[in-house]
């Protein structure tokens, strides 16, 4: 019985402490959400979910002129935004993960982590979700609801659940004039 009630008070501990982290009004957050915005970066819209009680966004490395819309970031581990990433909605980075060898209760508490890296100028379109040691090349766009694991070279398109590469990104050869030749109205 004296068990139980340990294990009650420790749930609640969590429980209170899980809704600490999906806070989105903490002074650190709020700090963090600055310190980007003097890096022309913003990530206002995000729901952000730090490894401890005290909302530490060490865990984050965001590079300039980054853009995140409605994206889930969990700050378990490392993530590193290059410079000019930019998200599409519903955009979830994942870097936790619970120890599967675990059963019960005991498997909820043993979470690990593997830092996640989008490299500069990557394109993440909606409702993509980038597992934790992902690591995805310079210049590359990740495919609307693609699920991503592994490592990806630069300039790749990467599609599907599990995802792969269906294309290389070949650049427009002179992108000084590149805004005058863009059809907008392309279907």
């Amino acid at each position: 019985m004296k068990r139980k009630a340990i294990l009650f008070r420790r749930a609640l501990n969590k429980k209170r402490s899980r809704e600490d982290r999906f806070s989105n009004s903490s002074k650190k957050r709020k700090e963090f959400i600055e310190s980007c915005k003097k890096r022309n970066s913003d990530l206002s819209f995000a729901t952000i979910v730090t490894n401890n009680d005290d909302d530490n966004y060490e865990n984050a490395t965001v590079g300039k002129n980054v853009v995140v819309n409605d994206a889930f970031l969990d700050l378990h581990g490392k993530i590193t935004l290059g410079d000019n990433v930019f998200f599409g909605w519903g955009v979830k980075i994942l870097t936790g993960t619970h120890d599967i060898r675990y059963t019960g209760p005991k498997r909820q508490f043993a979470i690990s982590s593997k830092p996640v890296t989008l490299e500069t100028g990557v394109w993440v379109a909606s409702f993509a979700i980038i597992l934790p040691g992902s690591v995805v090349g310079m210049d590359s766009v990740v495919s609307a609801g693609s699920v991503v694991k592994g490592t990806f070279p630069p300039k790749a398109v990467i599609q599907g659940n599990p995802a792969r590469i269906v294309d290389k990104i070949t650049p427009i050869a002179n992108q000084n004039n590149a805004s005058d030749s863009i059809n907008t109205n392309q279907p």
